[in-house]
């Protein structure tokens, strides 16, 4: 039975512990230890299950960074120790500690209604809360189930046009009702985050999260 690419990236991170973190290793066994993770890793790789980049950690030294597979496939680029990737919706957990950060400050709280700090708010979102967009019970449509979200996603006006249209739709149901993803509630909280800071999320980001973090 072939083993899904999730199931191998999980099978990885079980692994490493188990071969790079045990205590008193020799010099030699650590090269043992780095030659089997590469054998690993190539084998996966060569079968098509993994493609990226492995960093292998203990006591905040790096003992093992290397890519694998490609990076592009198009431009022939491989995957390095530097590699960037998108990280999807991790970055959602980023948003919501920004969220909860802002609120240890004081600077807004989770029960404020979103339209104290969303422009163009209309009066169908007046009883949605910062906590319902946290927490996907907002009743505020998902952009990704416009029906022509896969062919426009990639255009540079995609996302203000789709929070555009969504703006004027009825809710999918009255707040806090029940649960539905909602990646449109995640870009709202980006706007709040942005709003209640006085800065671009992403400085926000970098200096009350990031910044000072030693790479593991």
């Amino acid at each position: 039975m072939r083993v899904s690419a999730a199931i191998l990236r999980l099978a990885v991170v079980v692994l490493l512990p188990n071969l790079c973190f045990s205590q008193n290793v020799s010099a030699s066994g650590q090269d043992e230890i780095t030659r089997r993770i590469d054998e690993y890793l190539n084998r996966a790789t060569d079968s098509g299950l993994f493609s990226g980049s492995v960093a292998v950690a203990k006591d905040g030294r790096i003992l093992f960074s290397r890519g694998y597979g490609m990076a592009n496939l198009a431009y022939d680029a491989p995957n390095g120790p530097q590699t960037r990737f998108d990280i999807g919706s991790v970055s959602k957990t980023f948003t919501a500690a920004s969220v909860l950060l802002l609120q240890e400050s004081g600077k807004l709280r989770v029960d404020d209604p979103i339209c104290k700090y969303v422009d163009a708010c209309p009066d169908s979102w007046r009883p949605i809360t910062v906590r319902y967009l946290l927490t996907h019970t907002s009743g505020i449509l998902n952009y990704t189930e416009l029906p022509d979200y896969f062919e426009n996603r990639s255009l540079e006006s995609f996302m203000l046009d789709a929070v555009k249209r969504i703006r004027a739709m009825p809710l999918q149901f009255s707040p806090g009702d029940r649960f539905a993803y909602s990646n449109t509630g995640y870009n709202l909280l980006h706007e709040i985050v942005q709003k209640a800071s006085g800065q671009r999320c992403e400085d926000f980001l970098q200096s009350k999260i990031l910044a000072g973090q030693q790479s593991c």
